[in-house]
């Protein structure tokens, strides 16, 4: 069963304390101007406290929805990382005027909410030049145009991340003044003039800009000027890439260049043979992202994931009339990589087989299925398959895997000895299962039985219409595992076996014995 709940520790209960005497605490209220004086930033009771200590308290505000009624009692010297939720104008700008007052040495700022209509610019123009030490900048879904580029590019040569993902007011300009390198201005007396001043973020490893106004002139700047760069999000990485390569070999250019990223995905319409250009120039890629791939992405294009030397995520996203399959695409990949792998997501295949991900990626870490449909086990697996029962050998499990989703996707064979495969892996932790007619209590008890969901620390089931109170009850009672969160959705229309009566029981018994569990339920009848 769930665990009890344990007394909460000093530092706990100390936090408790200190977040509740906030609300006594006299703040002196600031006003909007840019004349505020440092001496009417009052110095924070808790600035003394040790960096840890500091750091458990913001969580705790986050996590109760209170950071930005409290932030200024948390902005002390020794804050390293400050997040911004207020979607107010007026208290972003003292937030970060007091912040670059008080913390100077901040390495990561990161704004939460999505203020595309507020104008934050003059903020940030006018106070993050402080921030000189900063590292990771997250500022996606913001008002935030290229004149903030240009800051970053003035003042922080050492970022090393920058999120500006959905901000229309980021242009080429701005990846320009980022990066960049000299840019130059005019011509005079035969002589030319460059602005040096920007372009001094060189050591960026992850850049942003997808949703944004860049254009393949900006993604090219950046590929150029961040040899460390590693994740590089935009549509139009693959295509810059497939052109520069192609643009090489037209020159007859005796090294083709390469670079460092590490993740590539592919989005969207797809020009056939880009996408293996692209992946000549990028060497290191161990993470790969394939979605709403149509009929001009073939298998052929999927296999150029052969000549990758350590693929460890794969993510493939089929659409409607999609030219690749499992058998032809997938399943090849998998035979020669798929020791490999450590996470595999497929979306919307129609010929899944489940028994030749368990064989050939023994090394799953997490693994989702979503909206597709599993088939037949091919000849050449029926084969092993009818072996490990004939001579008593159960067949192979993921022992790895941690992360299991299953997710609306029937199954039309052997459901049975399908779902043992993968519920008996021993270290699951997250479990989701939706709309899964076939999982039964006989499969959940079974599971139980064997190990007890002994690692298991979340529980998603939704829609599984055969399960009853009593498989619920045989796993919840069961004293070995370690769940602390469950969410269940049943349909009340189409399930009989469960009662919203049921539900009411297990929420008592969880307060009852005051279990360490968030407990989720509900009806989807409620939801229209």
């Amino acid at each position: 069963m769930p665990r009890a709940k344990s007394a909460k520790t000093l530092l706990e209960l100390s936090i408790a304390h200190v977040v509740q005497s906030m609300n006594k605490w006299e703040w002196k209220p600031i006003e909007l101007s840019d004349t505020i004086s440092d001496s009417e930033l009052v110095q924070s009771p808790l600035h003394q406290l040790p960096l840890h200590v500091l750091k458990e308290i913001v969580q705790h505000l986050h996590m109760n929805g209170l950071l930005s009624k409290h932030l200024k009692w948390v902005i002390t010297s020794q804050l390293s990382e400050l997040i911004l939720t207020s979607n107010d104008e007026k208290k972003i700008h003292v937030q970060l005027k007091h912040a670059s007052i008080q913390c100077p040495q901040l390495k990561k700022l990161k704004f939460t909410n999505k203020w595309i209509n507020l104008d934050i610019e003059t903020s940030i123009v006018q106070f993050l030049p402080k921030f000189q030490h900063l590292e990771v900048l997250e500022i996606a879904n913001t008002s935030v145009r290229d004149n903030s580029l240009e800051v970053f590019g003035t003042y922080f040569k050492h970022l090393r991340e920058l999120d500006v993902r959905n901000c229309p007011g980021v242009t080429d300009n701005g990846i320009q003044r980022l990066c960049g390198g000299a840019h130059h201005l005019e011509e005079k007396s035969r002589r030319k003039e460059y602005i040096w001043d920007y372009g001094k973020c060189k050591l960026i490893q992850k850049l942003r800009v997808k949703g944004t106004k860049v254009t393949k002139k900006g993604i090219q700047i950046a590929l150029q000027n961040l040899p460390s760069l590693k994740v590089l999000s935009h549509e139009l990485v693959v295509e810059v890439l497939s052109n520069i390569h192609q643009s090489a070999l037209k020159s007859n250019l005796p090294l083709i260049p390469k670079y460092s990223l590490i993740k590539i995905a592919v989005t969207g319409p797809h020009t056939q043979g880009s996408f293996g250009l692209a992946l000549a120039l990028c060497p290191s890629v161990i993470k790969v992202k394939i979605e709403e791939i149509r009929s001009d992405f073939l298998n052929s294009d999927l296999l150029e994931l052969l000549k990758l030397a350590s693929l460890h995520h794969l993510q493939i996203k089929c659409f409607y009339r999609s030219s690749v399959t499992f058998y032809d695409g997938v399943f090849p990949l998998l035979k020669a990589k798929g020791n490999l792998l450590e996470s595999l997501k497929l979306e919307m295949f129609s010929d899944v087989d489940i028994h030749s991900i368990i064989e050939f990626c023994p090394n799953l870490n997490s693994l989702v299925i979503d909206e597709c449909k599993f088939c037949e086990i091919p000849v050449e697996e029926k084969d092993s398959f009818v072996r490990w029962k004939r001579i008593k050998i159960e067949p192979p499990i993921l022992r790895k895997l941690e992360v299991l989703r299953l997710i609306l996707s029937p199954f039309q064979f052997n459901t049975e000895s399908i779902l043992l495969q993968l519920l008996l892996s021993p270290s699951l932790r997250i479990l989701e299962i939706a709309g899964c007619s076939e999982l039964t209590d006989v499969i959940l008890e079974t599971v139980v039985l064997r190990h007890h969901f002994q690692n298991l620390e979340q529980l998603e089931l939704s829609c599984c219409n055969s399960l009853t109170k009593k498989g619920i009850d045989f796993f919840m009672m069961n004293d070995n595992n370690s769940i602390k969160y469950m969410d269940l959705t049943f349909e009340g229309e189409y399930s009989e076996l469960l009662t919203v009566e049921n539900f009411y029981e297990w929420e008592e018994k969880r307060i009852q014995k005051n279990w360490q569990l968030i407990l989720n339920i509900m009806d989807e009848r409620d939801s229209f």
